[in-house]
């Protein structure tokens, strides 16, 4: 559905600048640029919902332990 929008409003906008009404090259390319902004506030909102998802299956819990050792740089020797 947003692609055929997103391919509507590109056609249309190409058949504008095929033209020479610059006040319908203005209209077309505002349209487009609001198409765009619709797909965009659609992929944010997915993406924003997919993150609370992940974070909410993650239980927002650091992690509880580490195999790795942690080396004080002051006791720390080159030999």
């Amino acid at each position: 559905d947003q692609k055929n929008k997103i391919d509507t409003a590109v056609s249309a906008l190409k058949d504008a600048f095929a033209g020479t009404d610059l006040e319908k090259m203005k209209a077309k390319s505002e349209e487009l640029q609001k198409v765009l902004q619709e797909v965009g506030t659609v992929i944010y909102q997915q993406a924003a919902a997919d993150y609370a998802r992940q974070k909410g299956q993650a239980g927002g819990q650091a992690p509880t332990g580490s195999d790795e050792k942690v080396v004080d740089s002051d006791d720390y020797k080159v030999k």
